[in-house]
């Protein structure tokens, strides 16, 4: 049963004034006295920030995105539709990081993931574990223009053909035997997706693997296990900009892979309207992921592994009660809503070392976490780094350029 977050909590309504006793009368003839009246009590959490909650302003969900868009006609897809409101400015790479010194042996491989949040490129050497030797990404702009149009974008084409070049270039300087290339939510649901990937391998010479739903969740849960084998029941959930990918896995059972229309970006451009974000636009994207998780596999998990760049950064904004081993509990989830529903993106960008794009949507990745924990009856969930980009490297390295066609028996080991 769904249960709101504490912050989210519609208000109760006040009952009735009690009407003011004349003064002056006394005696076996006065009325009464009545108990004072009480009002609803408040969440503490909402105590804590009501001071400070600056005032919600109307704004453009990220990107421009409209609330609801039509496909596109056959007659269409070659148009170039307006998209000035999500063109993207300069790809803002994260400041570069360089390849560390070689600690172990072992191949070296590399995987960008360009997905609808953000371009991600992972270079590591591949041994016992994966060692990773570059860790970087960019914000192109990819899911705001496909939820705005149905279509990619040329400008938003050309960004993400220099992006790979780039990253491409500095896999090659990492020693990376193979870069993997991956394409998720954006490309699955894009009418001119064939175009530009066809266009992009054409520019750079690797192929480009346009990822079905069951395929990207085992490389999830491949990364998540980081190749190891499960000694326990557990539901992996990868949150991205567009999609959800859930993965219900145990010892000995074959994964169970289900991919959802359910990402923060795009449920933020759906319901959310202000910065900060008010709690009733939050409420409904829990109410609207808890109907589309329904469909979700059913589970009894001993755990919940969350992956993905909505876990790490919602870690980023939670309180420091001490050593968490990257927990999000209900508690720290409730917390977490009510300094998202207090303060503005750039608020929360500047004091967490984020950027404000992934901050505007991170209350809408909060309530959906919190859907995944009432959906599957548990009361805390742990979030890794590891993900689809390990997952990939993992599986090249096993089963070399055939790797799709191997991934269901590599994971099977899992």
């Amino acid at each position: 049963m769904l249960r709101p977050i504490p912050a989210l909590r519609p208000p109760q309504t006040p009952g009735p004034r009690p009407r003011r006793r004349r003064r002056g009368r006394r005696g076996p003839s006065a009325r009464p006295r009545r108990p004072p009246r009480r009002t609803p009590k408040r969440s503490r959490r909402l105590r804590r920030v009501a001071g400070r909650r600056p005032r919600a302003v109307p704004r453009h969900p990220p990107g421009g995105v409209p609330e609801t868009t039509a496909r596109p006609t056959p007659a269409d897809d070659g148009a170039e539709p307006a998209h000035e409101a999500h063109a993207p400015q300069a790809p803002a790479y994260r400041e570069p990081s360089r390849p560390g010194p070689a600690r172990g042996t072992g191949p070296v491989f590399a995987a960008v993931d360009v997905g609808a949040n953000s371009t991600h490129l992972l270079v590591a050497r591949v041994a016992d574990r994966l060692e990773p030797l570059i860790d970087e990404s960019a914000l192109l702009g990819l899911g705001a223009a496909v939820y705005a149009g149905e279509l990619i974008p040329p400008d938003v084409a050309d960004a993400i053909a220099g992006a790979l070049r780039t990253y491409l270039a500095r896999a090659a300087e990492a020693g990376a035997q193979a870069t993997v290339v991956l394409g998720t939510e954006p490309f699955r649901r894009a009418a001119n997706a064939a175009r530009v990937v066809t266009r992009i391998v054409e520019e750079t010479g690797v192929p480009f693997h346009v990822l079905r739903h069951e395929e990207e969740g085992l490389l999830t849960l491949l990364g998540a296990t980081r190749g190891r084998p499960l000694d326990a029941d557990v539901v992996v959930a990868d949150i991205g900009g567009g999609s959800s990918e859930i993965v219900v896995a145990g010892p000995g059972r074959r994964p169970v892979t289900c991919g959802l229309r359910l990402g923060s970006a795009h449920a933020s451009a759906r319901h959310v309207e202000h910065d900060p974000p008010s709690p009733g636009e939050l409420l409904a994207i829990q109410l609207e992921a808890s109907e589309i998780l329904a469909t979700a596999p059913d589970a009894r998990p001993d755990r919940i592994v969350l992956v993905g760049g909505t876990a790490s950064n919602l870690l980023k904004v939670a309180p420091r009660d001490g050593d968490e081993d990257g927990r999000i509990t209900r508690d720290r989830l409730a917390a977490i809503v009510s300094l998202l529903i207090a303060e503005s993106a750039d608020v929360i960008a500047e004091a967490h070392a984020i950027r404000v794009q992934r901050a505007r949507i991170l209350g809408a990745g909060a309530a959906i976490v919190d859907a995944i924990l009432d959906r599957y009856g548990l009361e805390e969930a742990v979030a890794t780094d590891e993900g689809i980009r390990e997952g990939a490297v993992i599986a090249r390295a096993r089963a070399g350029a055939a790797w799709r066609d191997a991934l269901p028996r590599i994971v099977g080991g899992v």
